[in-house]
């Protein structure tokens, strides 16, 4: 509702432009002897009070969470109606009465009112718009209003027979209640529609919640037993339950990595788990270069091994943003993991930091000139449990769950995330924080 009277009012800002444009061009170059006092007066009506409307939505915007909130919306959508279709009458009278093309204008009013209001109350602007232009037929009928012509011989219509004004007044009227029918009855359908749609919505996430804290259990205990065997094999490597033979620990060595492979993907299943049954998460003023530097220097020893080039391109010594720290430590980790596994010996890995948005937010890049990622999976690259056929290809390891978690992290903190990339030529994840306000607790603090 609030989009859609914000969009009513801005239809009237133009209505006010077209409306002094057409009575110029009518006057001036159409020379059709309009009164352009009233006419201007109308105009002028028009602009001031769709202004005060414009002010009293805004206000009314400030007190959304109100209790009478869509009954105050209702009230101005319907006093708006009332006031376009007062001020139509008053512009149709003088420039032609009935003769006016644009008495059917009274449609398009109908229209919105079936849209933005209650059956009841669009049924009630019809009978309205029918009682002014029923008075408009009968004051010219009557010969009480002074006729305003639109030809320049200046002489009245014949006013034609009673049964004749009588009809067209009855076609007019009936025209405006099917309109109001005709879009109250599918705004009906479509608002049904929607409320089912927004049960089933509702439903599915209770479930999927419910779906994640079961598939949570199941991998904490997973979990558990996983790192006992792995505790038992490490137990026997280390020859503390007797000295084996080579083939045994090749054995054994073989069943550790496989148990750590599987422990992986256990710890990645719980978190992605984790995260869909929390709505929301503990945030503490965190230094991100800080965080970027600790992950960076965990992966120091494979980057020196591979020979890859790594850069870090700050603008700050300190980016402090409200984020969980563990989920920050998590989301670089993941990126910056893939950028080295995906990055062939020589290759490059560069991250950047950097102010965006007039310093309202944090952008942040991890670009790496690894293996990349065809066109047609970079939109399924954050789904569950996904890999790229090349990603596979270069290398078994790899759970699938990595940036989904990236990406259900940035969510969490009401950022936004998308990936660059090029086949051979390399990846460039780009995420973006916003800064909470006050600053005082958000701040890119200048580098020293």
């Amino acid at each position: 509702m609030k989009g859609k009277i914000r969009w009513f009012i801005t239809l009237r800002w133009l209505a006010a432009a077209g409306l002094a444009l057409v009575i110029t061009g009518a006057r001036f170059i159409l020379h059709i002897p309009l009164p352009l006092l009233p006419l201007y007066l109308g105009s002028v009506f028009l602009v001031v009070y769709n202004g005060i409307c414009h002010l009293i939505n805004r206000r009314l915007q400030a007190q959304i969470d109100a209790e009478d909130w869509i009954d105050k919306v209702h009230r101005l959508a319907n006093v708006q109606i009332l006031l376009d279709l007062s001020l139509l009458t008053y512009l149709i009278y003088f420039s032609g009465g009935l003769e006016n093309p644009f008495v059917f204008y009274y449609i398009f009013h109908m229209i919105i009112a079936g849209i933005l209001l209650t059956n009841r109350s669009a049924y009630l602007q019809a009978t309205f718009a029918s009682l002014l232009f029923g008075l408009l037929m009968a004051g010219e009928f009557l010969n009480v209003l002074p006729y305003h012509p639109l030809s320049t011989a200046g002489a009245a219509p014949e006013p034609g027979s009673v049964i004749a004004t009588l009809g067209r007044f009855l076609s007019f009227s009936s025209t405006l209640y099917i309109a109001v029918y005709l879009t109250t009855t599918i705004v009906s359908k479509l608002r049904q529609r929607e409320r089912e749609l927004e049960i089933s919505n509702r439903l599915l996430a209770e479930q999927d919640k419910l779906k994640s804290q079961y598939v949570m259990i199941v991998s904490h205990d997973i979990q558990a037993s996983l790192s006992a065997i792995e505790s038992c094999l490490q137990t026997v490597l280390h020859g503390f339950t007797g000295k084996i033979g080579e083939k045994s620990r090749d054995m054994v060595q073989r069943a550790t990595v496989r148990s750590q492979h599987l422990l992986r993907f256990v710890r990645d299943l719980l978190d992605v788990s984790r995260m869909r049954t929390e709505n929301d998460i503990v945030k503490e003023q965190v230094n991100l270069i800080d965080v970027i530097d600790k992950e960076m220097e965990l992966f120091r020893r494979q980057i020196e091994e591979k020979g890859i080039s790594l850069s870090f391109e700050k603008h700050a010594d300190e980016v402090i943003l409200d984020a969980n720290r563990f989920s920050m430590e998590q989301l670089f980790n993941n990126l910056l993991s893939n950028a080295v596994r995906y990055t062939g010996e020589g290759g490059r890995i560069a991250v950047s930091v950097r102010p965006v948005d007039d310093r309202e937010a944090v952008e942040f890049r991890i670009a790496d000139s690894g293996i990349g990622i065809a066109p047609d999976s970079l939109l399924l690259i954050f789904d569950d449990f996904y890999r790229a056929g090349n990603a596979k290809a270069f290398t078994e390891n790899g759970t699938g769950l990595g940036l989904s978690i990236v990406k259900k992290i940035v969510e969490l903190h009401d950022g936004e995330i998308h990936v660059e990339s090029e086949v051979n030529k390399g990846t460039t994840f780009v995420f973006t924080l916003k800064k909470d306000h006050p600053a005082a607790s958000s701040e890119i603090l200048p580098e020293k």
